[in-house]
């Protein structure tokens, strides 16, 4: 499988309220809804093109770390396109986590 070397960046100023949803992003593919953080968007259409299956995610917003979190079955297909699992403190035996490539 091949990586994608698109440069994601991250647009957020790090002042955000943690409840401003004025950055998120919402947007259908194949008769779902998503809403992800303005600065994902293009990571997560790309991840949901390759048949990645997400659940949840969030920038950081400057401030922390970043996760993008899939079902399981789409773990494997991460590590393949080069992904770093990452820790997530809300859940920290999961597996299903990793760190955004978007910077």
């Amino acid at each position: 499988m091949k990586e994608n070397k698109t440069k994601w960046e991250c647009t957020c100023s790090g002042k955000e309220e943690a409840n401003d949803y004025s950055r998120m992003k919402v947007f259908e593919l194949e008769e779902e809804t998503y809403q992800v953080d303005a600065c994902l968007e293009e990571e997560i259409k790309y991840l949901l093109s390759m048949g990645i299956k997400t659940v949840a995610s969030c920038c950081g917003h400057k401030r922390g770390q970043g996760f993008i979190a899939v079902k399981k079955e789409s773990i494997e297909v991460m590590e393949q396109l080069g992904y770093e699992r990452c820790i997530n403190s809300y859940c920290p035996n999961a597996q299903e986590f990793f760190k955004p490539k978007t910077k």
